[in-house]
């Protein structure tokens, strides 16, 4: 329910306001938690129960050295596996190699005898398996339960469209996100009336499917179709040895870690590497919801101070309508200041602080260009208003020329007294309407 919400109330488009830095350092976190979490069925360490990376590893290191140590047998078949799936599955990609190693990996410990009390692990020495259809039941609609749910079932509803929006990401995927998650949605629906797991974009399929030629969209329908057998076939799962698992997914692991953006991102910028380090990080030592929010929150704290200093530039009148650069410490009657950037509520004061830096000793007339200025509501207005009531202090007047029409409406609702000349569409013509609507004063000393 709350994923149908997402997709009819626009929620798929605060996706867009995620950094590539931070999915990137989700992807890498949710890997490094894939293998993290498996290592005791790699090592065939038995009685290891841990919810995240230190409980995993601190249970680990505690049961192999009380009497449980690594197990020669489950090492051999996860390194096995994994070097099927890393060096020979590129090479031969019609070869489906995880289905090879589940299939042969169970029929030789099958045939041997192989079990936990051999130093293998199986999936059925772990738990029991169900056999046949799920029951069917209705949810309950008891409202203390429902309440008791909400924040979990928030909190999957939210790694699910991550983990899809990651998948799309990483294989570079350009579909209709909302028709996406209603559709997921609807499944996970379906599935609570038979007690199945909530599901989502599937990580390790994905990573697995790009390693064979199978890239069309009936793949993961066929994938889907091909696992309905599997709900009869429960003591044939439990002949799966754990390590053998553990393998497919330490090589899912290898293939969703995407090395090469890493790379770029750890070489591009240091704000970037702060970013991709903070998510992965949340990821390991916190909740995986948790990564994405303090890797936004970084990023968004990072651009507010980017965009909170607008870059101005100063020109003198020249020939003609010519602008020429104004050269600091000369003498100019009238000043042209350009604003780039963003002038939000952040900016507003910084803005005014690089004005009175820049602005020459001697001028008469102050032309503000807000052609290329954008964010701009009342808190920038009341520092315009401010500037032209320091200006006329010393007999100077300020004329706003470049406004856009969302501006020009602020301005009219705030019965705002400003001197303002509308944007247009001819380049620089707001800037010559604004300098040629000035009266030419005596020339005044300027000083703040």
């Amino acid at each position: 329910l709350f994923r149908l919400g997402l997709a009819g109330f626009g929620g798929t488009t605060l996706v867009r306001f995620l950094p590539e830095s931070v999915l990137v350092g989700f992807t890498a976190g949710v890997a490094v938690l894939m293998v993290v979490m498996q290592l005791d069925e790699a090592l065939g360490v038995q009685g290891v129960v841990g919810t995240g990376f230190f409980s995993e590893a601190t249970s680990l290191v505690i049961g192999a050295t009380n009497g449980n140590p690594p197990r020669l047998f489950a090492i051999a078949v996860t390194l096995l596996t994994v070097i099927c799936l890393i060096i020979f599955q590129p090479r031969y990609p019609r070869i489906p190699f995880a289905l090879v190693v589940l299939v042969g990996s169970s029929v030789v410990a099958y045939w041997v005898g192989l079990d936990a009390s051999t130093g293998l692990p199986l999936v059925g020495d772990r738990t029991a398996l169900a056999h046949g259809i799920p029951k069917y039941a209705l949810p309950s609609i008891d409202p203390r339960i429902i309440e008791s749910f909400l924040t979990p079932a928030a909190a999957i509803a939210l790694l699910g469209t991550l983990e899809l929006t990651a998948v799309l990401r990483v294989d570079g995927l350009k579909i209709d996100m909302r028709r996406e998650i209603r559709a997921q949605a609807y499944a996970n629906i379906a599935g609570s009336l038979v007690s199945a797991l909530p599901a989502s974009a599937s990580v390790t399929r994905s990573a697995l499917l790009k390693q064979t030629p199978n890239t069309t969209r009936a793949a993961p329908m066929i994938t889907a179709i091909a696992t309905l057998p599997l709900v009869f076939a429960a003591p044939l799962l439990g002949r799966i040895p754990q390590a053998t698992i553990a393998g497919v997914l330490f090589a899912t692991a290898y293939q969703t870690i995407d090395r090469h953006k890493i790379q770029r991102i750890w070489q591009a910028s240091q704000k970037g590497r702060l970013a991709f380090v903070i998510t992965l990080g949340s990821a390991l030592f916190f909740r995986l919801e948790w990564a994405i929010v303090f890797g936004t929150a970084f990023s968004l704290i990072l651009y507010l101070a980017d965009s909170a200093r607008p870059r101005l530039r100063l020109y003198v009148p020249g020939q003609g309508e010519r602008l020429l650069p104004y050269v600091r410490g000369e003498q100019a009657e009238v000043i042209v200041i350009e604003v780039s950037g963003e002038l939000h509520f952040a900016a507003a004061q910084a803005f005014l602080a690089q004005v009175y830096e820049l602005m020459p000793k001697h001028v008469s007339h102050a032309v503000l260009d807000l052609t290329h200025a954008h964010a701009m509501r009342f808190t920038a207005l009341v520092a315009f208003e401010e500037l032209a009531a320091d200006l006329k202090k010393y007999g100077a007047q300020l004329h706003i020329a470049g406004v856009g029409d969302e501006f020009v409406d602020v301005l009219r609702k705030s019965k705002s007294t400003l001197r303002v000349t509308p944007a247009s569409d001819e380049p620089g013509r707001s800037v010559q309407d604004a300098l040629s609507a000035f009266r030419k004063p005596e020339p005044f000393n300027f000083s703040i």
